[in-house]
Parts: structure tokens; C-alpha cells; sequence
């Protein structure tokens, strides 16, 4: 894997913002997680990527796609296909607030 360095915001939107499965990569390079915490926010996050599209823009990733994602993960924990649904929640809020560090107006 190749890992991307994306600059922190410093006032105004810096470098190049990446796409969202180019964020999701680097979100993961960036955190220490465990290898449980990992699947996680892979199950997450994954179909995060996949609903918005993994080329899509960071802003394409609005509140409201993200609610919807997140309840249809959810929805998945019924199935057992997702050990803790609350997970999920705090996979994308992690990475919405990671993305929110580095690109602050795209995330809102």
C-alpha cells in the first residue's frame, strides 16, 4: 500500500483534497487501530465509499448521505453482520472529524 500524505489545514484549503476512498486510505495509514477497531470502521466505512462513490469529492460526502449510510450499516447488525452497530457511528463520525482537520469546509 502506498501511503499519502495529505497537508493539515493551515487557514485555507492546502495541497490537493482527495477523494473519498483516497481518504478513507489515508485515515487508516494515519490511526493506530486495533485489529477489531480496524474491521470496524472497514465495514463502516467501506460502504461509506461505495454509496458515495470512491471518486467522488469530500463534499459529496454530505450530513445527509452519511446519516443514510450509517442507518442502512446499521440496519446490516440485524443480519449479524456487524458486531456493534454503535460502531459505525463513531467510525464516520472518527473520519468525519479527521477529514475535518485537514479540509474543514468540505466536511460540514
Amino acid at each position: 500500500m502506498t501511503l499519502v500524505h495529505f497537508p493539515r489545514y493551515d487557514g485555507h484549503l492546502a495541497g490537493h483534497v482527495p477523494p473519498i476512498r483516497a481518504a478513507v486510505e489515508a485515515f487508516f495509514a494515519y490511526k493506530d487501530l486495533a485489529p477489531t477497531s480496524r474491521r470496524t470502521y472497514r465495514a463502516a466505512l467501506d460502504p461509506l465509499v461505495a454509496d458515495v462513490g470512491p471518486d467522488q469529492p469530500l463534499a459529496a460526502l454530505t450530513p445527509r448521505r452519511r446519516g443514510h449510510c450509517v442507518r442502512r450499516t446499521v440496519g446490516g447488525a440485524v443480519s449479524g453482520d456487524l458486531e456493534r452497530p454503535e460502531g459505525s457511528v463513531l467510525a464516520v463520525r472518527a473520519f468525519v472529524s479527521w477529514c475535518g482537520e485537514r479540509w474543514p469546509l468540505l466536511t460540514r
